[in-house]
């Protein structure tokens, strides 16, 4: 595991590199976990303390897949009015992935699925894709099991169908928008590297005290960062966003962008 930080004006751009086997060739994962702010629709990008929008900061790291981690909406239905257009904005070599969170669920899941899918992304809703290199084997190819799950606590978690069919020998990245189903996973059921949000870090940092809130059933123990859970890498992302209050202190947005190789792949420094 190489772990990595990069700062680029107030927006942290996070690069992991996590090792699975059997993977053979880099995949580059650009993670954003939203947590929208509770603002109009715009504020998804325009909300970053950076002078260009989000979709704009992601275009220079051409990853080769930009996975979005839930909370696309906070708690008004008009916030669903141009949220379509703008995820149209995010591309990637292998497209965009999606799962609801649960704010999502509180404005109305349909409604934001149905956003999700005419922005052309793709929503894993407990499903996998199934991402092919190089005919899927050997030494210049590989595959990856991208799977998604409903909310943890407003939609319906069903890792059998998510997973129950991904062949033994493929590398499982999962993304779930609560970092607290890591506590959950069934004993014997394999899952690499699980990807999640929600927390926000806390949004506000106060000196001495720390973060104003976690909203998890397990305090602060999945608050942020890389973790190994028994056999499987967990990254909660700070998120971009905000929610309650219209701005983070102490606690920088975050976009994590995570490279996926084999064991025994050489990666080239920078």
């Amino acid at each position: 595991i190489v772990d990595r930080l990069t700062v680029r004006g107030a927006l942290v751009a996070e690069e992991l590199l996590l090792r699975l086997t059997p993977l053979s060739r880099i995949a580059s994962v650009v993670w954003l976990s939203q947590d929208r702010d509770e603002s109009n629709v715009a504020d998804l990008a325009a909300h970053v303390p950076v002078n260009h929008g989000l979709a704009e900061e992601v275009i220079p790291l051409a990853p080769d897949l930009v996975v979005l981690g839930g909370d696309l909406v906070s708690h008004r239905r008009r916030e669903l009015d141009g949220l379509a257009e703008l995820l149209a904005r995010f591309t990637a070599r292998d497209g965009v992935v999606a799962v609801l969170g649960n704010h999502d669920h509180w404005v109305g899941a349909e409604a934001v699925a149905d956003a999700v899918r005419a922005a052309g992304a793709d929503l894993l809703e407990n499903r996998h894709r199934l991402i092919e290199r190089g005919g899927g084997g050997g030494r210049d190819g590989g595959r990856l099991a991208l799977a998604g799950v409903g909310d943890f606590k407003h939609g319906a978690v069903r890792l059998d169908r998510a997973l129950g069919d991904v062949p033994a020998d493929v590398p499982r990245v999962l993304v779930s928008h609560s970092p607290d189903l890591i506590e959950y996973l069934p004993a014997g059921l394999r899952v690499d590297v699980m990807l999640s949000g929600h927390t926000h870090n806390g949004q506000l940092h106060f000196p001495l005290l720390g973060p104003l809130t976690v909203p998890s059933q397990f305090g602060k123990r999945y608050l942020h960062g890389l973790k190994q859970v028994r056999g499987t890498w967990l990254y909660v992302s700070a998120g971009v966003g905000t929610s309650a209050v219209p701005f983070r202190w102490g606690n920088p947005p975050e976009l994590p962008v995570i490279r996926l190789v084999g064991d025994q792949e050489r990666v080239a420094d920078g």
